[in-house]
């Protein structure tokens, strides 16, 4: 990983710097050069590492180690000087501070450059295809640092130097500058990890779109010769399964190449997971940060949202078609990928989550001794993700809530002993408003959804529809119901 997203062995000098006992001036300022050249990202990761296993001594006698006080006046924040003040574009419910105590703040922290920045900085000299891989890996090991703000609050206080009073405006009150200055870097750090996540995760997307272009863009003719270049590496990350499969015909008709062409894309399927790290392959291009659909719901009349992103699909898929293909089947029709929402959606309330009613139906799954491997925990997931969607809400991120798209998965591993427990559940769920609609529009889903016609699956709408609203709770017990309470954080 790049320098600026490492926050292992490249900051091991400065933490052997703290526990040092011969800390020499030229130690000291190699010590600080160090700091200084961190990017935000690492420097709170180093922050929070050395709050959790420095001694309060050691720390205190180097903050001017760890921060910049060389800028710091407290003749600046006078009430009688005459300051300028930030803009907000929303009505600001806090103290309005003067807009040099932003640009001091930066300094003090070494904030110059956002991380995003350095990161493009260091990518420069790579091609598009290592650019791409290392915004695919840096965002799969961001992490949030955990600060101990109150042992900071403490030890920044013990120091005379951040003492010094900063007045808001209009009402002239004060507070030391420490204490702005930590309000300060908690907003940073707060927003720190998933910004750059989302970020980066727009840089690679971009990246994509780019290489696509290669493939997407070639003539059928030169398709062939385009696949052999090694950036087709990429491509099941740039398109979904079915694009895919359309370009990797095209460029077999040239029927000379066939063997060729097929043994190479078979070895970059293989080297694909190798350099990723991972088994399942999704269209990084399209719908990369997900989008969502708002509808309004007949039943209820409640505007819901729909989260909708590309599956994710196992390289194994990708490999069994390609092994099985043969120069007779070049002529086969592939068919367009078209994003279906069924229409029965059950509708789960604003506070709720996919994830955490995934995690209850695995804890319900477990006590009736159903047996969960991950096929069919992502199984699991297929079926809320295209059934549930979410009461809509302008000022919630439903992104963290919402389970991965596995494409579509039936869900036929329940026993027909078990529907009517399994039916309870989501009921008793409606019952409760974790879920906003009605026992007919759930039936009628699980009925869709699950059944089969003339199946002895137990989940045929006229079965389901006469479970009496009294046994709803039911399913099958108070143990297993208390624990799903738990979970959902739902108030008996």
């Amino acid at each position: 990983m790049k320098t600026c997203l490492n926050i292992q062995e490249s900051l091991d000098p400065i933490k052997l710097f703290f526990f040092s006992e011969f800390q020499t001036k030229e130690f000291k300022e190699f010590t600080r050069l160090k700091i200084r050249k961190l990017s935000p990202y690492q420097f709170y990761h180093v922050l929070a590492w050395l709050l959790e296993n420095i001694k309060d001594d050691a720390l205190l006698s180097n903050l001017d180690v760890l921060f910049d006080f060389s800028d710091l006046d407290a003749q600046k924040y006078n009430p009688s000087k005459v300051h300028s003040f930030p803009l907000y574009e929303e009505p600001n419910e806090g103290p309005n501070l003067p807009s040099i105590f932003g640009e001091d703040c930066m300094r003090f922290y070494h904030m110059d450059y956002s991380t995003i920045k350095l990161v493009s900085e260091e990518s420069k000299t790579l091609d598009r295809v290592n650019r791409f891989q290392l915004y695919f890996k840096s965002r799969k090991a961001i992490k949030s640092p955990k600060l101990d703000y109150e042992r900071l609050l403490n030890l920044m206080s013990l120091d005379e130097r951040l003492c010094f009073p900063v007045y808001s405006f209009p009402d002239e009150d004060s507070a030391p500058f420490y204490g702005h200055a930590l309000n300060f870097l908690k907003s940073r750090v707060s927003s720190e990890a998933s910004s750059l996540e989302y970020t980066l995760t727009d840089e690679l997307r971009k990246e994509g779109e780019k290489i696509k272009k290669l493939f997407v863009g070639a003539r059928r003719d030169e398709l062939p010769y385009v696949l052999m270049d090694g950036s087709a590496l990429l491509l099941p990350l740039l398109v979904g399964f079915e694009n895919w499969k359309r370009l990797v015909i095209d460029a077999l008709k040239q029927k000379q190449l066939f063997n060729l062409l097929k043994t190479k894309l078979l070895f970059s399927l293989q080297e694909l997971q190798e350099v990723i790290g991972e088994e399942y392959f999704q269209d990084l291009t399209t719908n990369v940060h997900g989008r969502s659909l708002i509808v309004k719901n007949r039943e209820t009349g409640i505007n819901t949202l729909k989260s909708i992103s590309s599956p994710l699909v196992h390289s194994s898929k990708f490999v069994n078609w390609l092994k099985k293909l043969k120069a007779s089947d070049l002529k086969v029709a592939i068919k367009k990928e078209i994003e279906l929402v069924p229409q029965n959606q059950v509708i789960i309330s604003k506070k709720g989550s996919q994830v955490k009613l995934k995690k209850a139906i695995l804890e319900f799954f477990g006590y009736l001794k159903i047996g969960i491997d991950d096929e069919k925990e992502r199984t699991l997931e297929s079926f809320l993700y295209r059934n549930f969607s979410f009461e809509a809400e302008d000022t919630i991120d439903f992104s963290k809530r919402t389970v991965s798209n596995y494409g579509y998965r039936p869900l036929s591993f329940i026993p027909s002993k078990h529907a009517k427990d399994f039916t309870k559940l989501l009921l008793y769920l409606s019952d409760k408003n974790y879920l906003l609609s009605s026992k007919t529009h759930i039936v009628r889903m699980l009925d869709e959804d699950i059944h089969e016609k003339n199946g002895k699956d137990g989940f045929s709408y006229s079965s389901l529809i006469r479970i009496p609203s009294d046994e709803h709770h039911l399913f099958p017990n108070t143990e297993v119901r208390r624990r799903i309470r738990s979970i959902l954080k739902i108030d008996d």
